[in-house]
């Protein structure tokens, strides 16, 4: 600090302005260090004051129905929570509001947080912000990896970084043993179709997950980006050793598998294909082909077993 005298008759100590400057100096660092508690305090405070939560997503529903108490659950999606194929919350949440995107009743309720998808419409999302509900929007993760990284996002957004960080936690130890199952060297060649004639290729969940259990997924390795139809001419060209039918109907697939796999099993024209000569086409719920939350591990585990023929 540089010290002005404006007039050469005005004395004073050279040691009592160090020490007002010293005085203000602690007071300045005080100030900063009550603001920046405070700060911290409130950022705290208002990821942990969230306690009518709604969401608007069956991924969402998945994961905060895990990691926060139920008290702080105003409502949920809803998506098929009562199929057993689709919902991993299958039986779990009869006793919660079923949202199921009707922004008339979110309103109504009066949530202090909406936790929605990216593919939600913006003027759902509008209407939501205008009528001053705080609204996350998250990014559909694509891999394992960002599957984990969304649970973080959603932990931390709701005060709960230790049960986010738990979860996670349990999805690498459990794919870290799934690893020592795997004959790696194995590489089947897999195909998901379904009896819509669909497959998923390039950019998906589904091919994430077989890429990460050491398998080839066909409809990638032939440039299909994404979900997209696949002609049955298509599938004999490229020959699949296994084929995974995703079933989204509810049913109990032992019983109705005949039924389920009809349109391959009983197409003369497919019957020299490997997975069908083999005996290798097998059914799995349709949650475990589109699954944006923790249960990821879970269908990495039923994937496994029907291609490695694992416990």
């Amino acid at each position: 600090y540089t010290l002005k005298v404006r007039s050469s008759s005005h004395k004073f100590k050279l040691t009592d302005t160090k020490y007002r400057l010293g005085e203000n100096m602690k007071n300045i660092i005080l100030l900063i260090l009550f603001l920046l508690l405070n700060i911290t305090s409130i950022a705290k405070e208002k990821s942990q004051n969230y306690s009518r939560v709604i969401s608007m997503s069956l991924a969402s529903d998945e994961i905060i129905y895990e990691l926060i108490d139920s008290n702080r659950i105003l409502g949920l999606s809803g998506h098929s929570s009562n199929n057993k194929m689709v919902s991993n919350l299958y039986g779990k949440i009869e006793n919660y509001k079923k949202i199921d995107n009707n922004i008339e009743m979110i309103i109504e309720l009066g949530p202090d947080l909406v936790i929605a998808p990216e593919w939600l419409k913006k003027s759902m999302i509008k209407q939501l912000e205008d009528a001053g509900i705080n609204v996350y929007i998250y990014k559909i993760p694509r891999t394992f990896e960002q599957e984990k990284k969304l649970i973080m996002e959603l932990a931390s957004l709701l005060g709960v970084e230790e049960k986010g960080k738990s979860i996670v936690k349990n999805m690498n130890f459990r794919y870290e043993e799934l690893q020592k199952k795997i004959d790696k060297n194995k590489k089947p060649k897999i195909l998901e179709w379904s009896h819509f004639g669909t497959t998923n290729g390039t950019g998906t969940i589904f091919n994430d997950m077989i890429c990460n259990i050491y398998g080839v997924n066909l409809a990638s390795e032939f440039g299909i980006e994404g979900s997209k139809n696949i002609s049955k001419e298509k599938v004999i060209e490229i020959n699949p050793d296994i084929i995974i039918v995703p079933c989204w109907d509810n049913v109990d697939i032992n019983k109705d598998s005949e039924k389920i796999l009809n349109f391959i099993k009983n197409d003369p024209s497919l019957q020299d294909i490997e997975a069908v000569k083999n005996n290798q086409v097998y059914i799995l719920p349709g949650k475990y082909i589109y699954v944006y939350s923790q249960y990821i591990i879970n269908a990495m585990e039923e994937l496994a077993k029907l291609i490695y023929n694992i416990d």
